[in-house]
């Protein structure tokens, strides 16, 4: 028998010489792929009466030997002159998943040799589909998002980058659609992650309905959804926006968790030439929907305020803002996003600062509320701190730098894993070191800001951790080499964590804390200013630890 001339690449089948044919026969699986790909699925050379062979069944589960097409009424001839033929099933386990026929222009032309030779190939071949059919159910797997059927972030963002490489040549516009869950995490929190997760489906359904065939509708990510609209104006995608937002507004189901959208447009290339450029508008204008209370329809464009450092101040306090509400996720990842969009508008903002500056603030109070044991202890801390400050004569301005200090002392903490902030137990020596971090990512993520008394403050975040005996990181600084406002802050900061009950421990009694802060004094502390926390307490210029002493006493 001869090899294979060559492949057909039109159609699924092989051709012989001029002696002979090969055809495959498909499966319901490999048909509707070839058609689906614009393909022509080939008959099989000689077709077999269902009556004689087949039964019910589309393909044959048997080795069909035909040694005479023309004496044999069974079989019909597709090809002309075939005069005999063998068709072989194609199995992978238990399942046919084709056949392969083979036809000569000769009677009688498959010896057992030929046949045994040909048994191998289809063996090959039915791996061969085998893994065709595997490969493409996990491609689909692999864009699909398998909680809501929609596609995935990277499907998506594939989908986008050939969207902007296909605009420009076609001339076409095409826009974005960025879509946030309001209320999500309290729903999710209230009712459960199987109702979080119905509320989600939910979304995606009503989403999927009411766009577009030709729209890519994506899930961005957790409560995120996004929708790529190929040729489409910034008008279209609002009215598109704005139907969603009220479908579901109106949605029973979901208004009965209190769950809305926030939405956030952008168009190529009216606001931007590059993917990310598109992207980054239209979570801004999602960021800022967000930051007006949810449930709207925002276009974020630098047009719509005077002046672009003004628009990425703006859009950075939405960011940080809606960041605060949500409960944001702690780590090196997040740092990273945090600190990078930070400083980016903090270095177009010109010279204001202040109201990033009471953003930042926000965002270390936010820190405080990732663990309901740990609430309140910044504000803890720096009314401690601004009291010992006021107490050694320190003038206002100074106080109000330390109790910023203060306030910001924890700020690096959004750098650590949450697992290692909320961890139950005492924490490993690797642990420990990640934890320790918090001091430099405090340090440095206060960098940017423009504020004339920021690196006063900076140090303070950085060495609230020393110790006056050189023992404190993380740069173990002696004595008076560490700040002022760091000494003081790191008193406060050990003795309102002492008293307070954490998940790895019972507060202890104040009386308890005081005689260990005094036992520390000149080691861990500054003896001085040990002296003066102690007065201060006993002076009753706080009341809540007033309170709490007298508590105590009793």
């Amino acid at each position: 028998m001869e090899r294979a001339a060559r492949l057909s690449v039109s159609r699924f089948g092989y051709f012989l010489g001029d002696s002979a044919v090969l055809a495959l026969a498909l499966s319901r699986f490999a048909r509707d792929t070839a058609v689906k790909q614009g393909h022509t699925p080939m008959l099989p050379p000689v077709l077999v009466r269902e009556e004689a062979m087949y039964g019910t069944g589309f393909l044959p589960t048997d080795e069909v030997n035909i040694y005479s097409v023309e004496r044999d009424e069974r079989y019909i001839p597709i090809e002309p002159n075939v005069a005999s033929a063998l068709s072989l099933p194609l199995k992978y386990g238990a399942e046919t998943l084709g056949v392969l026929s083979i036809a000569s222009f000769k009677e009688d032309s498959f010896a057992s040799q030929d046949v045994l030779t040909l048994r191998t190939l289809a063996d090959q071949l039915a791996v061969a589909l085998s893994n065709a059919r595997a490969y493409q159910k996990a491609t689909e797997q692999a864009i699909t998002d398998g909680l809501t059927q929609l596609k995935t972030h990277r499907f998506f963002m594939e989908a986008l980058d050939s969207e902007w490489r296909r605009a420009p040549r076609a001339g076409h516009h095409f826009s974005l659609i960025m879509m946030d869950l309001d209320n999500f995490k309290s729903a999710n929190d209230r009712s459960g992650h199987l109702e979080g997760d119905r509320i989600l489906t939910a979304v995606a359904r009503l989403i999927e309905a009411r766009s577009r065939q030709s729209n890519v509708v994506a899930r961005y990510g957790g409560d995120e959804f996004a929708i790529l609209m190929p040729e489409g104006e910034v008008d279209q995608a609002e009215i598109l926006a704005e139907r969603l937002r009220s479908a579901m507004a109106a949605d029973p189901f979901l208004a009965g968790h209190a769950v809305t959208a926030s939405f956030g447009i952008s168009s190529f290339p009216v606001h931007g030439a590059a993917p990310e450029e598109i992207l980054r508008v239209a979570e801004a204008g999602m960021y800022l929907a967000k930051h007006h209370h949810g449930n709207c329809v925002r276009v974020a464009s630098p047009e719509a305020v005077s002046g672009k450092g003004q628009w990425e101040h703006q859009l950075i306090e939405a960011y940080l803002g809606v960041a605060v509400k949500r409960m944001f996720s702690t780590g090196p990842e997040a740092f990273n996003q945090y600190f990078q969009r930070f400083q980016q508008a903090a270095q177009k903002a010109g010279d204001e600062g202040l109201s990033l500056l009471d953003t930042v603030t926000a965002l270390a109070f936010a820190i405080d509320a990732k663990d309901h044991y740990t609430q309140g202890h910044s504000q803890s801390v720096s009314r401690l701190a601004a009291q010992m400050a006021r107490y050694i004569g320190l003038d206002e301005a100074q106080v109000e730098e330390i109790r910023l200090g203060a306030i910001l002392h924890d700020i690096g903490k959004i750098g650590v894993p949450e697992t290692l902030l909320n961890k139950p137990s005492t924490l490993t020596p690797d642990e420990f070191e990640i934890m320790k971090s918090h001091t430099v990512l405090g340090w440095k993520i206060l960098e940017p800001l423009k504020v004339k008394s920021i690196e006063r403050i900076r140090r303070m975040v950085r060495h609230h951790h020393e110790r006056f005996d050189g023992r404190g990181y993380p740069d173990g600084l002696v004595g008076e080499d560490i700040p002022l406002g760091a000494r003081i802050i790191s008193i406060a900061d050990c003795f309102d964590t002492m008293i307070s009950r954490r998940a790895y421990k019972e507060g202890v009694p104040i009386a308890e804390a005081l005689q260990e802060i005094q036992r520390a004094s000149g080691g861990h502390f500054d003896a001085a200013l040990v002296v003066a926390f102690l007065e201060s307490l006993q002076a009753m210029r706080d009341p809540s630890v007033r309170g709490r002493m007298e508590q105590s006493a009793n």
